[in-house]
């Protein structure tokens, strides 16, 4: 971790709960300077309040910024001027991401692409990207243009003196978990709770967990690796829904009932099969180094400026097409 030590560090995306366990990891190391970055005032805000702790230890700052706005990101950056960016601003959710191809383009690809520029010429040192387990198998619009950003910052280590590195992260278990804060909004607001089935089960590594893991890989990364963290741990649906009630002071049965409705959406099931994809041990148990062929990434190098006139006129047809001639498995609505 002595990368992080003295350092300038700034974390753009706290929305997600990655990037606020990302942020109160980065404090236990003395960084020089923490800044924080997100659109939304509520989550600055947050992530402040959990960091007290550390004060009056902790030089650090809030920022306002969206990531999709290129000016405001060389405000920022330029003004700051960090030794190393950790990108969690990414969009995770697969069903937001079906509904809305033309944003998940932009969000997840040419605003990660638009940072990585921004980070060569100010030449900072290391650029951690948090992307998906399951951008090893793209089927969906999310994986997809995840894989596309990772593609686009190993091409960009070649040439750049920025260590850019991708960290691919499974599913996360903790309270600011989109998951989690699903069912205790159901539990809150409903007798009835809809549960998939009673024994489906998904792999949830600990939030603290993963975000030290995030760190160490982002230590261990000379340029252009793509790590992937362990997926954890099964947990069936209906024991974590089973625990939140206790918490919440209910009674299954008497104050809350689980409604068993069969499978849920496609989109929700785990795919996390690395077919594709060859792993590689690190010295550490739970990060693995992917070997992964890259047949396409030639051909969307030379396209960047194709999917970006695409998404400028707004076409999400035409992009949609063009994400599908990288990503064939990926039969969207659009």
């Amino acid at each position: 971790m002595d990368y992080i030590y003295d350092k300038r560090v700034i974390i753009v995306g706290l929305e997600s709960g990655i990037g606020k366990a990302i942020a109160k990891e980065v404090a236990k190391y003395e960084p020089k300077e923490l800044i924080l970055v997100d659109d939304s005032e509520n989550s600055l805000v947050k992530v402040a309040e959990e960091l007290t702790p550390w004060l009056p230890y902790l030089s650090f700052k809030e920022v306002i910024g969206n990531i999709t706005s290129t000016e405001d990101m060389r405000k920022i950056l330029f003004q700051h001027k960090p030794e190393i960016l950790f990108h969690t601003a990414s969009w995770q959710y697969i069903e937001t991401g079906e509904r809305q191809p033309l944003e998940t383009v932009k969000v997840n690809f040419l605003a990660t692409k638009g940072l990585a520029r921004l980070a060569e010429e100010l030449e900072v040192d290391r650029f951690i990207f948090v992307s998906s387990i399951k951008a090893a198998c793209p089927r969906f619009c999310i994986p997809s243009t995840l894989r596309m950003a990772e593609i686009y910052l190993q091409e960009s280590s070649t040439k750049s003196k920025t260590k850019f590195i991708s960290v691919r992260v499974g599913n996360v278990l903790g309270k600011d978990v989109f998951l989690v804060r699903t069912l205790q909004m159901r539990i809150a607001n409903e007798g009835i709770i809809p549960i998939p089935s009673s024994d489906m089960e998904f792999y949830f590594l600990p939030l603290p967990l993963a975000a030290d893991l995030i760190l160490r890989a982002g230590g261990l990364g000379k340029g252009g690796e793509i790590y992937s963290l362990d997926k954890g741990r099964p947990f069936k649906i209906v024991d974590l829904a089973r625990h939140l009630c206790i918490l919440a002071g209910l009674m299954e049965g008497l104050d809350i009932k689980f409604s068993f409705v069969g499978k849920w959406p496609p989109f929700t099931v785990e795919n996390l099969s690395l077919e594709e994809d060859r792993l590689r041990p690190t010295g550490f148990r739970y990060i693995q180094i992917v070997e992964t062929p890259n047949s396409f990434s030639e051909k969307l190098i030379q396209e960047i400026d194709e999917v970006e006139a695409l998404a400028e006129k707004c076409d999400e047809k035409g992009l949609v097409a063009k994400v599908r001639g990288y990503f064939p498995a990926w039969n969207p609505q659009v």
